[in-house]
């Protein structure tokens, strides 16, 4: 489909004429609802409204302050509170921005973020924003993505990347591109973010279509699949590698639970496993065999999610990992 062109905007781009806006050929524009857990920007609704009178497609950016899983999901209600007003008008993404000064102020909250509470974060915030009735979508730039957000995340909601260079080298599948910081548009005084979309939001049923296209192509397919991939190249099983977590797949892991009785032979199955605790974000090897340290590993991530602490990675955690990643 044909680029879109579009805008983002926040209280310091002061007064808009959102018809020269939209004169200037801009299709759509983010509008920062709030920050934090109670901070609503003060020109949100003087912004939505303009641009809704004018028929500019909306969409919404709430940055974050969080510090924990809860905090980052107290910010999604208050986000959602905020925007309740124009449900139906929001046809583009409600995104999650977390960024460096995010990690700056957590830092002096006593808190240390790295990449597995960072993407924590996210997931607290979008997975409501997602159970409100809203398309979610994770706002970031390469270089904080390589370094606070797993891969899993980033693929498994519509993704606006930012890159202020003529061509955008993120290569992974995005759907819009934040390519510069000092645009200038007609109807606003100063410098404002340009963007670009690539993909098609329109109305209520499209944002219906678009959620149902997400959850087609989300992670946890893509790990249901891998699994039932390496359960057939590990035991000779013939399941439907369909990404879907049905009873033949369960009765399999079942059957076919890790543990260190699996210590001498290579897996899939067991590769299967390290992959998906790294992405998790422990550090460990991907070889295929189920040593001490991939007990280890697995008792860690059982303890953390409160499972029962065995080191063997049966079916309840199996189902955990899914669920999470």
């Amino acid at each position: 489909m044909a680029t879109i062109k579009g805008i983002d905007v926040s209280k310091h781009n002061g007064n808009i004429n959102w018809k020269k806006v939209k004169d200037d050929g801009i299709n759509f524009v983010i509008i920062r609802a709030g920050y934090g857990s109670s901070t609503v920007d003060e020109k949100f609704e003087e912004y939505i409204k303009g641009a809704i009178e004018e028929n500019i497609d909306v969409g919404i950016y709430w940055f974050s302050y969080a510090i924990s899983e809860e905090k980052a999901r107290i910010e999604a209600v208050k986000c959602m509170e905020v925007i309740k007003p124009y449900k139906d008008k929001i046809t583009y993404p409600v995104f999650y921005d977390f960024e460096y000064d995010s990690v700056s102020y957590a830092k002096k909250q006593g808190v240390s973020i790295n990449k597995t509470k960072a993407t924590a974060f996210a997931y607290a915030f979008l997975k409501e924003i997602e159970k409100g009735g809203y398309i979610p979508g994770l706002y970031t730039n390469i270089d904080f993505s390589n370094n606070y957000f797993f891969k899993s995340l980033q693929r498994d909601y519509d993704l606006w990347i930012a890159q202020y260079t003529s061509r955008c080298s993120y290569s992974e599948p995005h759907v819009m591109w934040q390519y510069s910081e000092s645009g200038r548009v007609s109807g606003i005084n100063g410098d404002v973010d340009l963007d670009y979309c690539y993909k098609k939001y329109s109305s209520t049923s499209d944002k219906n279509t678009n959620k149902d296209n997400n959850k087609e192509d989300s992670i946890s397919k893509v790990l249901i699949k891998s699994l039932q991939n390496a359960l057939n190249e590990s035991y000779n099983f013939n399941l439907a590698e369909d990404g879907i977590f049905g009873p033949k797949t369960k009765a399999a892991v079942e059957k076919h639970s890790l543990g260190i009785k699996n210590k001498d032979k290579k897996l899939e199955h067991t590769k299967w496993l390290q992959k998906a605790l790294k992405e998790l974000g422990y550090d460990i090897a991907i070889d295929g065999y189920f040593g001490k340290d991939t007990q280890a590993t697995v008792e860690k991530y059982q303890k953390k999610k409160n499972l029962n602490v065995d080191g063997i990675a049966g079916i309840k955690t199996h189902e955990s990992i899914i669920s999470y990643i």
